[in-house]
């Protein structure tokens, strides 16, 4: 699926319909997913087989498992951000794509940092963070987009980077913009943002509690 909605892409640039845009977005998610969980599966198999009696060969093979997984990953999170780059984001007039673009693109710089080390890893994770900032910028503080890249934003900030007191800041002002304006909202938003803000205020009710 994901090979044959990159040959639509590249083959036909032009603006996706909303379902060409969900079926690409489940296509690289499916084979992206899979590969990371095994990633987290077979690593933490090896730290606890460190210290073991593992034959040569054995460990030699978890060895070029993991590697072999990592490497597929890194390639298959390129390919996305390269289509993104070169053929989506550049072809796309109408602002919903955009952000949904925009918000994909810093998930896989995400989930690129997660089969890096050191200052690769920093350099994607930062990477991320810059992409989903582009995005709220051109956002409503009460749109459902808005709220939920505010909540992975804040829960990347928090348990990835290790920054709490930057998380607490960015659900916080996330939650309370939207509650200034909450009264405005219509019937077919009310739900999904009601339901953000209570995300949020459930991780900042925890963090808050942590911090003291």
């Amino acid at each position: 699926m994901a090979e044959m909605m990159k040959e639509v892409v590249i083959s036909y640039p032009a603006e996706l319909s909303v379902e060409e845009r969900s079926l690409l977005s489940v296509a690289y998610k499916n084979i992206i997913g899979n590969r990371r969980a095994s990633f987290r599966i077979l690593s933490s198999i090896q730290q606890k087989r460190e210290q073991e009696n593992l034959s040569p060969m054995l460990r030699q093979m978890m060895k070029g498992y993991i590697s072999k997984i990592n490497n597929e990953s890194i390639n298959i999170c390129n390919d996305i951000i390269y289509l993104l780059d070169c053929f989506l984001i550049p072809h796309t007039f109408v602002q919903e794509n955009k952000i949904f673009y925009l918000k994909m693109k810093s998930d896989y710089y995400r989930y690129l940092s997660e089969f890096a080390e050191g200052k690769d890893r920093k350099e994607q994770n930062e990477k991320s963070i810059s992409t989903m900032k582009e995005a709220l910028n051109d956002l409503a503080p009460t749109s459902p987009m808005f709220l939920s890249l505010s909540l992975s934003y804040s829960v990347f900030s928090y348990e990835i980077l290790n920054q709490r007191q930057q998380a607490i800041t960015i659900a916080r002002r996330a939650f309370d913009s939207a509650l200034e304006q909450i009264d405005n909202l219509d019937e077919d938003n009310y739900r999904e943002v009601t339901l953000l803000m209570q995300l949020l205020r459930d991780n900042l009710t925890l963090w808050e509690a942590d911090e003291q």
